[in-house]
């Protein structure tokens, strides 16, 4: 019973804690609106800062502006009965100066009293942010007070000389009017502070008291001058209504524990508890033989360094004469890089070296235009589109996309336009594939069809390359486990860099062997040795981690040969002809092969399509190539398209990628 009577008494002293507890608690107000505004104009103004006038001086004038306004509170005091915060609001302090000026004219000698009216019409828009002030006066009834500064927006005005009386006057330029100017207001203040002093009331409009209107009214006069060349301020009445959100949020305290049960007296039980016998070892994992690198160079001999040689190589990179269009677009991509006239009285192709093959062929428009203006030559411009969905038979567009490489030669590059030739058709000449979403993406072109070889002439650079000694890896480990291996990971790394991994699963090979592949493994820094690390995970879930002896990174700076590099391009969709232009490069790469010579053929396709097919086609390529250069088959090496040379997303990589490059090492004597 007395556990009981506890209980109630616990209950009844917190259920009031609670309900007090969890009243809502007035977090921040926001609102918005707008008011209506009357200005009152005073200054001691002959006239604006260069604008003729005849007027003996303005004093006052009035206007009428809107006010949008946007306001932030945060209650510090006595539950809302005050505020502070900050407003950002849009006002116009507009307003027109008058002044009536007494004229004694003379009208054929009779003597006339007429009257001139001077006027400025003033536009004043200002951006003010304040910090504001309110207090509670009476039950809804509150006091307002702010201070800011106003960014005055392109303020303008209209001036004018009227006469008003005799109705027959007229000046001497036979109007009413004279003085008429208007423009931007001279030395007008970028700055502008003001006071606001107002009241305002808040009604409610929701049951949970969260949603206010609240009209006001304000008297905002400006404490700075509109123009700093004379007294000029503005008295603002307002009055407008807003919108208001109180935001609420409830603290509760955690509950109260339970109290505690009520003790019974039980006799004493004795419980025997046998204790359980302890969890078995966790299943043996560890490495019984150390992770160990084997180098082994070119000649098959063993070695103990990685060297890095740094060559300079000449590298010719071959223009291809397509833009490619998006689908249904005849603007120019924004991949391709478009000049301005500026730019491109600048531009020289020479800026493009270290650009890359790619970044070369973005500015191939540029290149295009800088050649057409130190020749004579005409270029025909052959539109294309994929003759599918809305492309088909759609020439109109094909024309529109090859106007626009018109238009930007002829108003960038100031190509006279009778140079250029217009062509429409629906599929290119030479189509890639039309039943594949990538061949539609190729054939979305335009052709550049030109006679004279210079205008797409390759380009040539000098760029300094790393290479490595040709070396094999070779790692050996073994391990002991029984529970067994799940997974293993061999990383090579360089500092916290990764370089390359292979992965397995099962068992873990005794020798691993990977060749130095110069495109799939990054070529090491000079300095920092290079470790093997193996991470082992076996059927339990227990993983171990061994290191081999770090291996040193070497730099050779002796070039023993001369490099030259040249990419036929671009082969046309599933063919290995030569065109004239890969002829024309053919012709230089003969004269640069030497009897001590080197040279290496290597073929390449994009990466669709059968990859047996792919490997066959570059293999074509490359003894095409071999032929022509009257070099052995044994020179001559296809690759494929599994490892494309570039991104093949776009249609210009897959073109770059079917080509065929050329290297010759020459010894120096």
């Amino acid at each position: 019973m007395r556990v009981l009577l506890t209980i109630a008494c616990i209950v009844c002293l917190y259920l009031p804690s609670v309900a007090q507890d969890t009243l809502p608690h007035l977090r921040w107000h926001v609102n918005g609106g707008g008011a209506f505004g009357i200005n009152n104009h005073s200054t001691q103004l002959n006239g604006l800062e260069g604008v003729p006038s005849c007027c003996p001086g303005y004093e006052n004038g009035t206007g009428t502006g809107i006010n949008l306004q946007a306001q932030w509170l945060l209650p510090i005091a006595l539950h809302d009965d005050l505020c502070i915060g900050v407003e950002s609001a849009f006002n116009q302090r507009n307003g027109t100066l008058k002044t009536l000026e007494p004229e004694t004219m003379d009208d054929d000698g009779s003597v006339l009293q007429g009257s001139f009216e001077h006027t400025i019409a003033a536009s004043i828009p200002v951006l003010n942010i304040s910090a504001i002030a309110r207090m509670r006066v009476w039950n809804e009834l509150q006091a307002n007070v702010g201070f800011g500064f106003g960014f005055v927006l392109s303020p303008t005005f209209i001036q004018k000389e009227q006469i008003l009386s005799p109705s027959s006057a007229v000046f001497i330029n036979g109007s009413k009017l004279r003085n008429q100017r208007s423009g931007s207001l001279p030395l007008a203040n970028s700055l502008l502070p003001s006071l606001q002093l107002g009241v305002s009331y808040r009604i409610s409009v929701s049951t949970s008291n969260k949603w206010h209107l609240v009209p006001s009214v304000s008297y905002s006069p400006t404490l700075g001058n509109i123009i700093s060349s004379a007294p000029w301020t503005v008295q603002s009445y307002r009055a407008g209504i807003a919108i208001e959100y109180s935001y609420y949020s409830v603290d509760k305290l955690p509950e109260l524990p339970p109290p505690p049960p009520p003790v019974i007296d039980t006799p004493k039980v004795i419980i025997a508890v046998k204790t359980p016998p302890p969890p078995p070892p966790p299943a043996k994992l560890e490495v019984v033989k150390p992770l160990e690198i084997k180098l082994t160079g070119q000649n098959g001999k063993p070695i103990d360094t990685v060297v890095v040689t740094n060559v300079v190589a000449t590298t010719m990179f071959a223009m291809m004469n397509y833009i490619f269009f998006d689908s249904s677009s005849a603007a120019i991509a924004e991949r391709y890089t478009q000049l301005d006239e500026t730019q491109a009285a600048s531009y020289r192709p020479a800026q493009l070296e270290g650009k890359g093959t790619l970044g070369i062929y973005y500015n191939s428009l540029n290149t295009l235009g800088f050649r057409l203006r130190q020749s004579k030559s005409k270029i025909t411009l052959i539109g294309c589109n994929s003759n599918s969905g809305t492309e088909k038979g759609n020439l109109e567009l094909s024309r529109k996309r090859a106007e626009t490489i018109r238009d930007y030669l002829v108003n960038i590059w100031k190509i006279d336009t009778k140079r250029i030739g217009i062509v429409a058709r629906n599929l290119p000449e030479v189509q890639s594939n039309v039943t594949t979403k990538e061949g539609e993406e190729e054939n979305r072109r335009v052709e550049v069809q030109f006679n004279d070889l210079t205008l797409y002439e390759p380009l040539v650079f000098q760029d300094t390359s790393k290479t490595l000694n040709n070396i094999s890896m070779g790692f050996t480990a073994d391990v002991a486990t029984e529970a067994g291996v799940k997974s293993w990971e061999l990383a090579l790394t360089q500092g916290a860099k990764k370089l390359a991994s292979i992965t397995g699963k099962d068992s873990l090979p005794h020798v691993i062997n990977q060749k130095w592949d110069e495109r799939s493994i990054p070529i090491p820094d000079v300095g920092t040795p290079l470790v093997c690390k193996l991470t082992i995970r076996d059927n339990k879930g227990t993983e171990v981690t061994t290191e081999s002896q770090p291996v040193t990174v070497q730099q050779n700076t002796v070039q023993k040969f001369v490099l030259k590099k040249y990419s036929l391009i671009v082969f046309k969709f599933n063919e290995s002809d030569v065109n004239s232009s890969n002829q024309r490069i053919l012709d230089v790469i003969k004269t640069q092969i030497q009897p001590t010579s080197t040279v290496t053929v290597r073929g390449y396709t994009d990466k669709y399509g059968l990859e047996e097919y792919n490997q066959k086609l570059s293999e074509r390529r490359a003894k095409e190539i071999s032929r022509l250069l009257k070099l052995p088959d044994t020179s001559a090496q296809g690759v494929g398209g599994a490892e494309p040379l570039y991104d093949n997303a776009t249609p210009e990589g897959r073109f770059y990628s079917r080509t065929v490059q050329i290297t010759i090492e020459t010894p120096v004597e």
